[in-house]
Protein backbone atom coordinates (compact mmCIF):
# COMPACT_ATOMS: atom_id res chain seq x y z
CA UNK A 1 0.00 0.00 0.00
CA UNK A 2 1.55 3.26 -0.73
CA UNK A 3 0.12 6.66 0.67
CA UNK A 4 1.49 9.87 -0.83
CA UNK A 5 0.36 13.59 0.76
CA UNK A 6 0.36 16.30 -1.70
CA UNK A 7 -0.40 18.89 1.10
CA UNK A 8 1.68 19.14 3.57
CA UNK A 9 0.25 19.28 7.29
CA UNK A 10 -1.78 16.93 9.38
CA UNK A 11 -4.72 19.24 8.95
CA UNK A 12 -5.12 19.29 5.32
CA UNK A 13 -3.82 15.58 5.08
CA UNK A 14 -7.33 14.27 5.21
CA UNK A 15 -8.37 15.83 2.60
CA UNK A 16 -5.74 15.22 -0.20
CA UNK A 17 -4.43 11.46 -0.25
CA UNK A 18 -3.51 8.80 -2.89
CA UNK A 19 -4.24 5.85 -1.57
CA UNK A 20 -3.34 2.31 -3.98
CA UNK A 21 -2.46 -0.99 -3.54
CA UNK A 22 0.91 -2.15 -4.75
CA UNK A 23 1.12 -6.21 -4.27
CA UNK A 24 4.51 -5.91 -4.69
CA UNK A 25 4.86 -4.46 -1.58
CA UNK A 26 2.37 -6.08 0.62
CA UNK A 27 3.22 -9.05 2.78
CA UNK A 28 3.22 -12.48 1.16
CA UNK A 29 2.86 -10.82 -1.95
CA UNK A 30 3.65 -14.26 -3.54
CA UNK A 31 0.61 -16.27 -2.28
CA UNK A 32 -1.69 -13.50 -2.40
CA UNK A 33 -0.54 -11.70 -5.91
CA UNK A 34 -3.68 -9.44 -5.45
CA UNK A 35 -2.07 -7.58 -2.38
CA UNK A 36 -4.97 -8.77 -0.04
CA UNK A 37 -6.43 -11.67 1.26
CA UNK A 38 -9.94 -11.71 -0.52
CA UNK A 39 -12.66 -12.86 2.01
CA UNK A 40 -15.91 -14.89 0.74
CA UNK A 41 -17.45 -14.87 4.88
CA UNK A 42 -16.35 -18.84 5.63
CA UNK A 43 -12.85 -18.24 7.20
CA UNK A 44 -12.88 -18.59 10.46
CA UNK A 45 -12.30 -15.18 12.32
CA UNK A 46 -9.19 -16.72 14.44
CA UNK A 47 -7.74 -17.50 11.46
CA UNK A 48 -8.47 -13.95 9.47
CA UNK A 49 -7.06 -12.22 12.87
CA UNK A 50 -3.94 -13.86 12.43
CA UNK A 51 -3.61 -12.76 9.32
CA UNK A 52 -4.24 -9.47 10.16
CA UNK A 53 -2.10 -9.20 13.00
CA UNK A 54 0.62 -10.45 10.55
CA UNK A 55 0.45 -7.38 8.29
CA UNK A 56 -1.80 -8.93 5.65
CA UNK A 57 -4.73 -6.39 4.56
CA UNK A 58 -8.22 -8.41 3.89
CA UNK A 59 -11.05 -7.47 2.08
CA UNK A 60 -14.00 -9.07 0.59
CA UNK A 61 -15.08 -8.51 -3.28
CA UNK A 62 -18.45 -10.10 -3.28
CA UNK A 63 -20.84 -7.73 0.12
CA UNK A 64 -20.22 -5.72 2.66
CA UNK A 65 -21.56 -7.70 5.29
CA UNK A 66 -18.33 -10.21 5.09
CA UNK A 67 -15.92 -7.15 5.86
CA UNK A 68 -18.85 -5.66 8.50
CA UNK A 69 -18.25 -9.06 10.33
CA UNK A 70 -14.61 -8.94 10.41
CA UNK A 71 -14.11 -6.02 11.34
CA UNK A 72 -15.85 -6.54 14.53
CA UNK A 73 -14.64 -9.84 15.09
CA UNK A 74 -10.88 -8.12 14.80
CA UNK A 75 -11.87 -5.79 17.24
CA UNK A 76 -13.23 -7.73 19.67
CA UNK A 77 -10.23 -10.46 19.52
CA UNK A 78 -7.77 -7.36 19.94
CA UNK A 79 -9.63 -6.13 23.08
CA UNK A 80 -9.19 -9.56 24.24
CA UNK A 81 -6.04 -9.79 23.56
CA UNK A 82 -4.60 -6.67 24.61
CA UNK A 83 -6.88 -5.84 27.79
CA UNK A 84 -7.27 -2.54 29.34
CA UNK A 85 -6.22 -2.34 33.15
CA UNK A 86 -3.97 1.08 33.28
CA UNK A 87 -3.13 3.66 31.85
CA UNK A 88 -0.34 2.20 29.78
CA UNK A 89 -2.63 -0.41 28.45
CA UNK A 90 -4.64 1.75 26.71
CA UNK A 91 -2.36 3.40 24.88
CA UNK A 92 -1.31 -0.08 23.79
CA UNK A 93 -4.90 -1.06 23.55
CA UNK A 94 -5.63 1.62 20.91
CA UNK A 95 -2.61 1.45 19.00
CA UNK A 96 -2.50 -1.96 18.30
CA UNK A 97 -6.53 -1.36 17.63
CA UNK A 98 -5.00 1.32 14.57
CA UNK A 99 -2.87 -0.76 13.10
CA UNK A 100 -5.43 -3.50 12.63
CA UNK A 101 -8.30 -1.65 11.22
CA UNK A 102 -6.04 0.11 8.85
CA UNK A 103 -5.57 -3.62 7.34
CA UNK A 104 -9.61 -4.35 7.20
CA UNK A 105 -10.56 -2.90 3.49
CA UNK A 106 -13.23 -2.27 1.23
CA UNK A 107 -13.20 -1.42 -2.80
CA UNK A 108 -13.64 2.33 -3.35
CA UNK A 109 -16.18 1.67 -5.89
CA UNK A 110 -18.25 -0.04 -3.25
CA UNK A 111 -21.40 0.16 -4.77
CA UNK A 112 -20.53 -2.70 -7.12
CA UNK A 113 -20.72 -4.65 -3.91
CA UNK A 114 -23.80 -7.21 -4.21
CA UNK A 115 -25.08 -6.23 -0.56
CA UNK A 116 -24.51 -2.05 -0.74
CA UNK A 117 -27.70 -1.14 -2.69
CA UNK A 118 -31.14 -3.01 -3.92
CA UNK A 119 -33.38 -0.56 -5.34
CA UNK A 120 -35.88 -3.15 -6.38
CA UNK A 121 -36.55 -5.12 -2.64
CA UNK A 122 -35.22 -1.35 -1.25
CA UNK A 123 -32.83 -3.47 0.85
CA UNK A 124 -29.36 -2.68 1.67
CA UNK A 125 -26.32 -3.80 3.98
CA UNK A 126 -24.22 -1.63 6.10
CA UNK A 127 -24.45 1.16 8.97
CA UNK A 128 -26.76 3.63 7.13
CA UNK A 129 -29.56 1.49 8.29
CA UNK A 130 -28.84 2.99 11.22
CA UNK A 131 -29.04 6.57 10.05
CA UNK A 132 -31.32 6.54 7.40
CA UNK A 133 -34.71 5.40 6.44
CA UNK A 134 -34.31 1.96 3.80
CA UNK A 135 -36.32 2.88 1.23
CA UNK A 136 -35.39 6.67 1.22
CA UNK A 137 -31.62 4.97 0.89
CA UNK A 138 -32.22 2.90 -1.63
CA UNK A 139 -34.32 5.02 -4.48
CA UNK A 140 -32.20 8.87 -3.38
CA UNK A 141 -30.24 8.67 -0.90
CA UNK A 142 -27.22 6.06 -2.31
CA UNK A 143 -26.59 8.16 -5.15
CA UNK A 144 -25.80 11.43 -3.04
CA UNK A 145 -23.83 9.25 -1.00
CA UNK A 146 -21.21 8.37 -3.84
CA UNK A 147 -21.11 11.97 -4.92
CA UNK A 148 -20.22 13.02 -1.34
CA UNK A 149 -17.43 10.10 -0.88
CA UNK A 150 -15.80 11.38 -4.58
CA UNK A 151 -15.66 14.70 -3.27
CA UNK A 152 -12.60 13.36 -0.47
CA UNK A 153 -11.84 10.42 -1.93
CA UNK A 154 -11.59 10.58 -5.53
CA UNK A 155 -12.01 7.31 -7.26
CA UNK A 156 -9.39 8.33 -9.81
CA UNK A 157 -6.90 8.51 -6.91
CA UNK A 158 -8.05 5.43 -4.71
CA UNK A 159 -8.32 1.60 -5.06
CA UNK A 160 -9.29 0.76 -1.71
CA UNK A 161 -11.15 3.02 0.97
CA UNK A 162 -10.48 1.42 4.96
CA UNK A 163 -13.73 0.41 6.24
CA UNK A 164 -13.27 2.40 9.14
CA UNK A 165 -13.21 5.82 6.62
CA UNK A 166 -16.33 4.41 5.25
CA UNK A 167 -18.12 3.98 8.14
CA UNK A 168 -17.06 7.62 8.96
CA UNK A 169 -17.99 8.46 5.63
CA UNK A 170 -21.59 6.98 6.23
CA UNK A 171 -22.10 8.96 9.40
CA UNK A 172 -20.30 12.53 8.42
CA UNK A 173 -23.03 12.09 5.50
CA UNK A 174 -25.85 11.44 7.93
CA UNK A 175 -25.01 14.27 9.70
CA UNK A 176 -24.69 16.46 6.21
CA UNK A 177 -27.91 15.54 4.93
CA UNK A 178 -30.26 15.90 8.57
CA UNK A 179 -27.49 17.70 10.69
CA UNK A 180 -27.49 17.39 14.55
CA UNK A 181 -27.68 18.97 17.67
CA UNK A 182 -25.14 20.02 20.41
CA UNK A 183 -27.45 20.02 23.48
CA UNK A 184 -27.50 21.07 26.27
CA UNK A 185 -24.72 23.50 25.12
CA UNK A 186 -26.10 24.69 22.21
CA UNK A 187 -30.09 25.00 22.40
CA UNK A 188 -32.30 23.21 20.30
CA UNK A 189 -32.81 25.31 17.32
CA UNK A 190 -28.84 25.31 15.99
CA UNK A 191 -28.62 22.82 13.90
CA UNK A 192 -24.90 21.64 12.60
CA UNK A 193 -23.55 20.09 9.51
CA UNK A 194 -19.57 19.63 10.43
CA UNK A 195 -18.23 18.19 7.39
CA UNK A 196 -16.05 14.99 6.95
CA UNK A 197 -13.03 15.06 9.22
CA UNK A 198 -14.58 17.10 11.77
CA UNK A 199 -15.52 15.13 15.04
CA UNK A 200 -19.56 15.13 15.81
CA UNK A 201 -20.20 16.58 18.69
CA UNK A 202 -20.22 13.68 21.43
CA UNK A 203 -21.39 13.87 25.31
CA UNK A 204 -18.04 13.45 26.01
CA UNK A 205 -16.72 16.36 23.74
CA UNK A 206 -19.58 18.35 25.11
CA UNK A 207 -19.25 18.09 29.04
CA UNK A 208 -16.14 20.61 29.25
CA UNK A 209 -17.89 23.05 26.76
CA UNK A 210 -20.69 22.92 29.08
CA UNK A 211 -18.32 24.14 31.63
CA UNK A 212 -17.13 26.54 29.97
CA UNK A 213 -20.27 27.88 28.65
CA UNK A 214 -22.03 28.16 32.22
CA UNK A 215 -18.44 30.27 33.38
CA UNK A 216 -18.62 32.84 30.32
CA UNK A 217 -22.20 33.64 31.54
CA UNK A 218 -21.60 34.18 34.61
CA UNK A 219 -18.45 36.14 33.99
CA UNK A 220 -18.18 37.74 30.84
CA UNK A 221 -19.61 41.09 32.40
CA UNK A 222 -17.56 40.92 35.54
CA UNK A 223 -14.40 40.78 33.14
CA UNK A 224 -16.07 42.89 30.49
CA UNK A 225 -15.25 39.91 27.40
CA UNK A 226 -16.56 42.00 24.48
CA UNK A 227 -14.22 40.24 21.76
CA UNK A 228 -13.64 36.56 21.67
CA UNK A 229 -11.25 34.67 19.28
CA UNK A 230 -12.29 30.68 18.80
CA UNK A 231 -8.60 28.56 18.24
CA UNK A 232 -9.70 25.41 16.17
CA UNK A 233 -13.52 25.89 15.90
CA UNK A 234 -14.37 22.59 14.54
CA UNK A 235 -18.14 22.18 14.37
CA UNK A 236 -18.61 25.65 15.79
CA UNK A 237 -20.05 24.35 18.85
CA UNK A 238 -17.39 26.48 20.97
CA UNK A 239 -17.92 29.57 18.98
CA UNK A 240 -21.63 29.42 18.97
CA UNK A 241 -22.27 29.12 22.63
CA UNK A 242 -19.32 31.64 23.10
CA UNK A 243 -21.88 34.20 20.95
CA UNK A 244 -25.32 32.91 22.97
CA UNK A 245 -23.25 33.80 25.70
CA UNK A 246 -23.26 37.67 25.02
CA UNK A 247 -20.01 38.18 24.01
CA UNK A 248 -20.74 40.86 20.94
CA UNK A 249 -17.75 39.80 18.20
CA UNK A 250 -16.80 36.27 17.85
CA UNK A 251 -14.09 35.27 15.52
CA UNK A 252 -13.42 31.56 15.02
CA UNK A 253 -10.30 30.40 13.06
CA UNK A 254 -9.99 26.60 11.56
CA UNK A 255 -6.93 25.43 9.35
CA UNK A 256 -10.03 22.73 7.70
CA UNK A 257 -11.70 25.08 4.66
CA UNK A 258 -14.62 23.01 4.38
CA UNK A 259 -14.94 23.17 8.18
CA UNK A 260 -14.94 26.79 7.62
CA UNK A 261 -17.50 26.86 5.29
CA UNK A 262 -20.04 24.39 7.08
CA UNK A 263 -19.26 26.92 10.24
CA UNK A 264 -20.75 29.63 7.57
CA UNK A 265 -23.35 27.92 6.38
CA UNK A 266 -24.48 26.89 10.16
CA UNK A 267 -24.48 30.53 11.50
CA UNK A 268 -26.39 31.56 8.47
CA UNK A 269 -29.31 29.32 9.24
CA UNK A 270 -29.25 30.41 12.83
CA UNK A 271 -30.09 34.35 13.71
CA UNK A 272 -28.88 34.43 16.81
CA UNK A 273 -25.49 33.62 15.62
CA UNK A 274 -24.89 35.03 12.04
CA UNK A 275 -22.71 37.66 13.57
CA UNK A 276 -20.13 35.29 14.27
CA UNK A 277 -16.97 35.29 11.81
CA UNK A 278 -15.01 32.17 10.56
CA UNK A 279 -11.33 32.35 8.61
CA UNK A 280 -9.18 29.58 7.65
CA UNK A 281 -6.28 29.95 9.21
CA UNK A 282 -3.80 27.29 10.85
CA UNK A 283 -4.14 28.36 14.42
CA UNK A 284 -4.39 31.93 14.79
CA UNK A 285 -5.47 34.93 12.34
CA UNK A 286 -2.26 35.81 10.83
CA UNK A 287 0.68 36.86 12.48
CA UNK A 288 0.78 39.43 16.03
CA UNK A 289 -1.91 42.37 15.60
CA UNK A 290 1.44 44.92 17.27
CA UNK A 291 0.35 47.00 13.97
CA UNK A 292 -2.95 47.14 14.72
CA UNK A 293 -2.65 48.45 18.36
CA UNK A 294 -4.27 47.21 21.50
CA UNK A 295 -7.93 48.16 20.03
CA UNK A 296 -7.84 45.07 18.03
CA UNK A 297 -6.93 42.47 20.39
CA UNK A 298 -9.01 39.98 22.08
CA UNK A 299 -11.00 40.21 25.61
CA UNK A 300 -10.80 36.16 25.46
CA UNK A 301 -8.84 33.52 23.37
CA UNK A 302 -10.79 29.96 23.65
CA UNK A 303 -9.09 26.42 22.88
CA UNK A 304 -10.12 22.77 23.29
CA UNK A 305 -6.89 20.99 22.52
CA UNK A 306 -8.38 17.49 23.60
CA UNK A 307 -8.36 15.90 19.93
CA UNK A 308 -4.52 17.29 19.65
CA UNK A 309 -3.53 15.57 22.44
CA UNK A 310 -4.84 12.50 22.47
CA UNK A 311 -3.45 12.34 18.41
CA UNK A 312 0.23 12.81 19.74
CA UNK A 313 0.01 9.98 22.02
CA UNK A 314 1.62 7.43 19.66
CA UNK A 315 3.47 10.32 17.59
CA UNK A 316 7.10 9.47 17.10
CA UNK A 317 8.92 12.82 16.76
CA UNK A 318 8.28 16.49 17.86
CA UNK A 319 6.13 15.12 21.42
CA UNK A 320 9.37 14.53 23.64
CA UNK A 321 9.07 16.30 27.09
CA UNK A 322 11.34 19.37 27.17
CA UNK A 323 12.06 20.43 30.84
CA UNK A 324 12.57 24.38 31.75
CA UNK A 325 12.17 24.89 28.87
CA UNK A 326 8.78 24.92 26.40
CA UNK A 327 6.78 22.54 28.20
CA UNK A 328 4.82 19.41 25.94
CA UNK A 329 5.35 20.10 22.36
CA UNK A 330 2.14 20.49 20.74
CA UNK A 331 -0.94 22.33 19.43
CA UNK A 332 -1.03 23.46 23.40
CA UNK A 333 2.42 24.45 23.56
CA UNK A 334 1.98 26.40 20.05
CA UNK A 335 -1.26 28.18 21.76
CA UNK A 336 1.35 29.53 24.76
CA UNK A 337 3.60 30.49 22.77
CA UNK A 338 2.07 32.69 20.30
CA UNK A 339 -1.35 33.76 22.20
CA UNK A 340 -0.35 36.64 24.20
CA UNK A 341 0.27 38.18 20.88
CA UNK A 342 -3.65 38.64 20.33
CA UNK A 343 -4.51 39.06 24.39
CA UNK A 344 -5.65 42.32 25.31
CA UNK A 345 -3.61 43.60 28.32
CA UNK A 346 -7.21 42.87 30.19
CA UNK A 347 -8.09 39.34 27.83
CA UNK A 348 -7.60 36.29 29.10
CA UNK A 349 -6.71 33.06 27.89
CA UNK A 350 -9.22 29.78 28.43
CA UNK A 351 -8.21 26.33 28.36
CA UNK A 352 -10.89 23.99 28.27
CA UNK A 353 -10.07 20.40 28.04
CA UNK A 354 -10.65 16.81 30.10
CA UNK A 355 -7.87 15.47 32.31
CA UNK A 356 -7.42 12.41 29.79
CA UNK A 357 -3.99 13.62 29.04
CA UNK A 358 -2.55 13.34 32.77
CA UNK A 359 -3.89 9.88 32.60
CA UNK A 360 -2.66 8.44 29.87
CA UNK A 361 1.02 9.83 30.87
CA UNK A 362 1.48 9.70 34.54
CA UNK A 363 4.83 10.23 33.99
CA UNK A 364 4.53 13.72 33.00
CA UNK A 365 3.22 16.58 35.12
CA UNK A 366 -0.10 18.32 33.59
CA UNK A 367 0.96 20.29 30.48
CA UNK A 368 -1.27 23.70 31.96
CA UNK A 369 0.20 23.00 35.24
CA UNK A 370 3.81 23.08 33.76
CA UNK A 371 2.64 25.74 32.07
CA UNK A 372 1.64 28.70 34.99
CA UNK A 373 4.55 26.69 37.38
CA UNK A 374 7.89 26.28 35.74
CA UNK A 375 7.56 28.39 32.16
CA UNK A 376 5.50 31.07 34.24
CA UNK A 377 4.19 33.24 31.13
CA UNK A 378 0.60 33.01 32.42
CA UNK A 379 -1.08 33.14 35.95
CA UNK A 380 -4.08 31.25 37.39
CA UNK A 381 -6.81 33.63 37.23
CA UNK A 382 -9.60 31.35 38.16
CA UNK A 383 -10.11 26.75 38.08
CA UNK A 384 -13.57 24.87 37.40
CA UNK A 385 -13.51 21.30 37.38
CA UNK A 386 -16.35 18.37 37.39
CA UNK A 387 -16.72 14.89 37.21
CA UNK A 388 -17.71 13.40 33.47
CA UNK A 389 -20.88 11.76 33.39
CA UNK A 390 -20.69 10.21 29.75
CA UNK A 391 -19.88 6.33 30.21
CA UNK A 392 -19.39 5.58 26.62
CA UNK A 393 -16.25 4.94 24.60
CA UNK A 394 -14.53 8.80 23.19
CA UNK A 395 -12.40 9.38 20.51
CA UNK A 396 -9.38 11.02 20.92
CA UNK A 397 -9.26 12.16 16.78
CA UNK A 398 -11.45 12.05 13.98
CA UNK A 399 -9.94 8.58 11.91
CA UNK A 400 -8.51 6.72 15.44
CA UNK A 401 -10.51 3.76 17.09
CA UNK A 402 -12.27 4.68 19.88
CA UNK A 403 -10.96 4.12 23.44
CA UNK A 404 -12.75 2.49 25.99
CA UNK A 405 -13.83 4.05 28.59
CA UNK A 406 -13.46 1.64 31.34
CA UNK A 407 -14.80 2.12 35.45
CA UNK A 408 -11.74 2.89 36.78
CA UNK A 409 -10.88 5.56 33.89
CA UNK A 410 -14.63 7.01 34.36
CA UNK A 411 -14.48 7.40 37.54
CA UNK A 412 -11.04 9.62 37.37
CA UNK A 413 -12.13 11.29 34.56
CA UNK A 414 -13.13 14.94 34.90
CA UNK A 415 -13.71 18.61 33.08
CA UNK A 416 -11.25 21.21 33.20
CA UNK A 417 -11.54 24.75 32.68
CA UNK A 418 -8.37 27.02 33.48
CA UNK A 419 -8.86 30.87 33.31
CA UNK A 420 -5.31 32.14 32.61
CA UNK A 421 -3.90 36.24 32.31
CA UNK A 422 -0.73 36.93 31.07
CA UNK A 423 1.63 37.95 33.64
CA UNK A 424 2.30 41.51 31.98
CA UNK A 425 -1.63 41.78 33.09
CA UNK A 426 -1.29 41.23 37.14
CA UNK A 427 -1.40 45.44 37.50
CA UNK A 428 -5.45 44.99 35.73
CA UNK A 429 -6.27 41.48 37.95
CA UNK A 430 -4.23 42.40 41.20
CA UNK A 431 -7.89 42.84 43.19
CA UNK A 432 -8.76 39.53 41.99
CA UNK A 433 -5.65 38.13 43.48
CA UNK A 434 -6.64 39.69 46.48
CA UNK A 435 -3.55 42.00 46.36
CA UNK A 436 -3.66 44.55 49.22
CA UNK A 437 -4.21 48.31 47.86
CA UNK A 438 -5.40 47.34 44.78
CA UNK A 439 -8.67 48.36 43.18
CA UNK A 440 -10.96 46.55 41.03
CA UNK A 441 -11.60 47.03 37.45
CA UNK A 442 -14.84 49.31 36.76
CA UNK A 443 -16.84 46.90 35.42
CA UNK A 444 -15.75 44.29 38.79
CA UNK A 445 -17.80 46.86 41.20
CA UNK A 446 -20.95 46.04 39.51
CA UNK A 447 -20.42 42.42 41.39
CA UNK A 448 -21.26 44.75 44.70
CA UNK A 449 -24.82 45.77 42.82
CA UNK A 450 -27.91 44.76 44.00
CA UNK A 451 -28.29 43.50 40.73
CA UNK A 452 -25.46 40.98 41.17
CA UNK A 453 -27.52 39.68 44.02
CA UNK A 454 -29.20 36.98 41.56
CA UNK A 455 -26.29 36.16 39.62
CA UNK A 456 -24.23 35.87 42.96
CA UNK A 457 -26.72 32.79 43.22
CA UNK A 458 -27.00 31.43 40.26
CA UNK A 459 -23.02 31.31 40.60
CA UNK A 460 -23.46 28.72 43.82
CA UNK A 461 -26.01 26.98 41.92
CA UNK A 462 -24.26 26.07 38.63
CA UNK A 463 -21.32 25.11 40.89
CA UNK A 464 -23.83 22.77 42.90
CA UNK A 465 -25.28 21.12 39.90
CA UNK A 466 -21.97 20.72 37.98
CA UNK A 467 -20.33 18.83 41.58
CA UNK A 468 -23.44 16.30 41.04
CA UNK A 469 -25.47 18.21 44.00
CA UNK A 470 -28.94 18.73 44.52
CA UNK A 471 -29.10 22.78 45.15
CA UNK A 472 -32.36 22.68 47.24
CA UNK A 473 -30.20 20.16 49.13
CA UNK A 474 -28.03 22.52 49.66
CA UNK A 475 -29.93 25.80 50.17
CA UNK A 476 -31.67 23.85 52.86
CA UNK A 477 -28.59 22.88 54.68
CA UNK A 478 -26.98 26.19 54.15
CA UNK A 479 -29.71 28.02 55.77
CA UNK A 480 -29.95 25.45 58.53
CA UNK A 481 -26.43 26.16 59.19
CA UNK A 482 -27.23 30.17 59.54
CA UNK A 483 -29.94 29.24 61.58
CA UNK A 484 -27.50 27.16 64.11
CA UNK A 485 -25.86 30.47 64.90
CA UNK A 486 -28.97 32.52 66.17
CA UNK A 487 -26.42 33.08 69.09
CA UNK A 488 -24.07 35.64 66.95
CA UNK A 489 -25.40 38.75 65.77
CA UNK A 490 -25.81 39.21 62.32
CA UNK A 491 -24.67 41.94 60.37
CA UNK A 492 -26.18 43.44 57.18
CA UNK A 493 -23.96 41.34 54.60
CA UNK A 494 -25.62 38.19 56.69
CA UNK A 495 -29.07 39.35 56.55
CA UNK A 496 -28.82 39.73 52.86
CA UNK A 497 -27.55 36.57 52.20
CA UNK A 498 -30.01 34.91 54.14
CA UNK A 499 -32.98 37.06 52.52
CA UNK A 500 -31.61 35.81 48.84
CA UNK A 501 -31.31 32.45 49.65
CA UNK A 502 -34.10 31.82 52.27
CA UNK A 503 -37.46 33.07 51.10
CA UNK A 504 -39.34 32.99 54.45
CA UNK A 505 -36.91 35.04 55.73
CA UNK A 506 -38.16 38.25 55.18
CA UNK A 507 -41.20 37.28 56.69
CA UNK A 508 -39.31 35.64 60.12
CA UNK A 509 -37.68 39.40 59.84
CA UNK A 510 -41.07 41.21 59.65
CA UNK A 511 -42.40 38.75 62.77
CA UNK A 512 -39.51 40.09 64.88
CA UNK A 513 -39.64 43.59 64.13
CA UNK A 514 -43.33 43.55 65.51
CA UNK A 515 -42.43 41.85 68.11
CA UNK A 516 -39.98 44.05 68.89
CA UNK A 517 -42.92 47.05 67.92
CA UNK A 518 -45.15 45.55 70.64
CA UNK A 519 -42.52 45.27 73.14
CA UNK A 520 -41.74 48.69 73.24
CA UNK A 521 -45.09 49.91 73.38
CA UNK A 522 -45.76 47.98 76.48
CA UNK A 523 -42.66 49.58 77.99
CA UNK A 524 -43.89 52.71 77.21
CA UNK A 525 -47.25 51.92 79.01
CA UNK A 526 -45.22 50.40 82.00
CA UNK A 527 -43.65 53.58 82.08
CA UNK A 528 -46.65 55.83 81.87
CA UNK A 529 -48.30 53.98 84.75
CA UNK A 530 -45.32 54.06 86.68
CA UNK A 531 -45.17 57.73 87.02
CA UNK A 532 -48.97 58.25 87.56
CA UNK A 533 -48.44 55.89 91.07
CA UNK A 534 -45.63 58.04 91.69
CA UNK A 535 -46.74 61.24 91.35
CA UNK A 536 -50.56 61.40 92.55
CA UNK A 537 -50.80 64.87 94.05
CA UNK A 538 -48.28 66.99 92.03
CA UNK A 539 -47.36 66.27 88.58
CA UNK A 540 -44.05 65.77 87.83
CA UNK A 541 -43.16 69.05 86.07
CA UNK A 542 -44.40 70.48 89.31
CA UNK A 543 -42.13 68.60 91.52
CA UNK A 544 -39.33 69.31 89.04
CA UNK A 545 -39.73 73.07 89.77
CA UNK A 546 -40.64 73.02 93.58
CA UNK A 547 -36.95 71.27 93.63
CA UNK A 548 -34.95 73.93 91.54
CA UNK A 549 -35.93 76.75 94.06
CA UNK A 550 -34.69 75.01 96.58
CA UNK A 551 -31.75 74.99 94.85
CA UNK A 552 -31.57 78.22 94.21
Amino acid sequence: MRRLTGVAGKQMAAYKRFLFLRPESTVGSAKFPLGYVPLDGSEPIDVVYSLVKEGHFVTSDQNIETIHNVYRGVSSLCRSEYPVLTSDDIKVCHLMLKKMESRILIKRDFWVLDDFNDAELNSSFGVQNLYFDNYKWSQVLWKRFQAFVEEYFPLSEHSHLRYSEYMELIKSFSVFEQGTHALPVLPKSVVLHPPYGVKIPSAFSLEPLLLYKNWLSNYRAVLSLNRALVCNAGSSVAAFATKLAGVSMVKAVDARPRAVKACRSDAKLNRKCENVSFQVATFFPGKALEKQGHSKRYDLVFFFPDEEIVNELHATEGVEYAPGTTGVSGSLEQFFENVSDYLADSGVAVVCCTNISSLLKPEEPHPIEYEIKVNRRFVLLDYFDSPLASKGPFKGSFSDPKIENTTSLRAKLRSELWVLHKIDSLNHFAAFHGIPGAKPPPNALKWKSKNTTKRRQQVLKNHVELMGGDWENYKARLIHSLREQSDVQEDDVAEAIRMTIDPSYPLELAKKSKNAVESRLREQELFHKDVSRSFTEKSPREFFDDHFRRLY
